[in-house]
Order: structure tokens, then C-alpha cells, then sequence
């Protein structure tokens, strides 16, 4: 019995160190585009707006950093991948989520795709489209990025906020 209750202990807290470094990616960006990493004085500020993919549809068990190399907002093949991510053996982005207030952070997942966008000077973000770029209807203030271990079926949840707040519940 003991020995259950460890595996089940070991799992949940595996989940939240993953959850806790989906939280840390997203802040990484969020630190690349507010600094404008490799940019000079003289680059358009499109240019150097960065951007974090997430694809739970297709592709569930990583999510990407990358560089909006042509500013055109969303995640497409001319942008410049910084570091694709792969979840742990078991972990996967069960869903996306966006909510239209501030503390709209219950998930039923109403999205299979999102990039999460930061630019300079604001540490805000923009929750767009991949390929097209455009906001998502209603201008969300909140995303949540659902995460779950296949074995036991627990759940966290990366709770982005328009703000450049971010956190794990």
C-alpha cells in the first residue's frame, strides 16, 4: 500500500517540477522579448518579438521557443526556432484554454493551438493565432496551458495572464 501512494507522491510531484519549467520557458521568452535578445538599435522591434507554440492537437508532447524572424505574429516556417522543448515520457499539453477575465482560469479546452507572444517594451502578452497571427476572438485575458500525467490522469495548469503574469495551480 505504501508502496502505491509513493508512486502516485512521485508522479504528482513530477508533474508540477514539469509544470513549473512550462512556467519557466514562458518567462524565458517573455525575458528574450521584452530585452529584444540579438537585436541592434537600428532592427525594426517586429522583428525581435518572441514567441512560445504550443500544439496539443498534433503535437502534445513539446512546445517551441521561437523568434517572429518576419513579424508577422504567429508561428510559421520562416520564423527562427530557438529551443523546442519535449515533455517528459507521460506528460502532455492536454489542452488550451483562454478566458475573457483576469480570474477565468477554470480549463475546458477550447483551443488545440496557441502562441504566446512578447515584444518590446511591455512585458504583456498576446495570445494569437499560430498561423495567422490574429488575436483570438474576444481578446482573451487569460490562458491556461493544461498539462496531464497519462498514467494517473492528474492535472496542472500554467495560467498565463495579457498582464505578463504567469503561475502554476
Amino acid at each position: 500500500m505504501v508502496f502505491t501512494q509513493r508512486q502516485a507522491f512521485n508522479r504528482s510531484v513530477g508533474l508540477n517540477n514539469v509544470a513549473q519549467e512550462v512556467a519557466l520557458a514562458i518567462r524565458q521568452t517573455q525575458n528574450y522579448g521584452v530585452s529584444s535578445r540579438g537585436s541592434s538599435l537600428i532592427d525594426p522591434i517586429d522583428e525581435f518579438a518572441y514567441g512560445i507554440y504550443f500544439d496539443a492537437g498534433s503535437d502534445p508532447e513539446q512546445f517551441t521557443i521561437y523568434r517572429d524572424s518576419g513579424g508577422n505574429k504567429g508561428y510559421n516556417a520562416a520564423d527562427t526556432d530557438i529551443e523546442v522543448y519535449n515533455l517528459p515520457a507521460g506528460v502532455l499539453v492536454a489542452g488550451i484554454c483562454t478566458g475573457e477575465s483576469f480570474g477565468d482560469t477554470n480549463c475546458s479546452p477550447n483551443n488545440s493551438e496557441i502562441v504566446i507572444r512578447f515584444s518590446r517594451p511591455h512585458p504583456d502578452a498576446e495570445f494569437l493565432r499560430p498561423n495567422s497571427g490574429n488575436d483570438f476572438a474576444g481578446n482573451p485575458e487569460t490562458a491556461v496551458i493544461l498539462l496531464e500525467d497519462e498514467e494517473s490522469g492528474s492535472t496542472r495548469r500554467v495560467i498565463i495572464r495579457r498582464s505578463g503574469f504567469i503561475t502554476v495551480e
